[in-house]
């Protein structure tokens, strides 16, 4: 979830790496620190705890990724650790992230089939929404087998639904709206 403070504290960052022409090397650290974040709940809760001295936390974190943190990242850590918003730090490095895909024209999409999907599918339907949308896409897939046959698409706010299960439900709401036929397809 996008916090104020998280947002704050990620476009800043941001803008850091843009005046530094940072921006990739950050996001790689970026990466490792959610990596390890959120892979070890220990880590986490240890970060997070408020019992646990600001200092114990920097060092660990230093400890941890062995001072090859780009210096502009941990900066912005220990800032958030003095301040007390540690539990802040997956939540902010998450929005930065998506910032970087902003910039780089980057957007995700989840695919969901009923069934498993070829590489070479996944390939054909994310070079389909790249032209379609002028923009590289990530690709998640997903396996529903509710949806009975088609896919459902999810991509930069907008649902595209080609489902079976779609088709049946317009072609039964058709039929009701139209008064023809009261038939119940489930």
């Amino acid at each position: 979830m996008a916090s104020v403070v998280g947002r704050r504290y990620s476009n800043a960052l941001y803008s850091l790496a843009l005046e530094e022409g940072q921006i990739e090397s950050i996001k790689e650290n970026s990466d490792l620190v959610i990596k390890s974040l959120k892979g070890n709940e220990e880590f986490e809760d240890i970060i997070k705890h408020p019992r646990i001295s600001n200092k114990e936390k920097e060092e660990l974190i230093n400890k941890v990724f062995n001072n090859e943190l780009h210096e502009t990242l941990k900066g912005l850590i220990s800032i958030l650790i003095k301040k007390g918003r540690s539990g802040e730090i997956i939540n902010t490095l998450e929005m930065y992230n998506e910032l970087v895909k902003k910039h780089n024209n980057i957007i995700d999409a989840k695919v969901v089939s009923s069934v498993k999907l070829s590489e070479e599918r996944i390939e054909q339907i994310k070079d389909k929404l790249s032209n379609n949308l002028n923009k590289e896409v990530q690709v998640e897939v997903e396996i529903d087998e509710s949806l009975i046959g088609g896919l459902l698409i999810r991509v930069d706010g907008r649902i595209i639904d080609g489902t079976i299960k779609k088709r049946l439900e317009d072609i039964r709401s058709g039929l009701l709206n139209n008064d023809l036929v009261n038939l119940k397809l489930t």
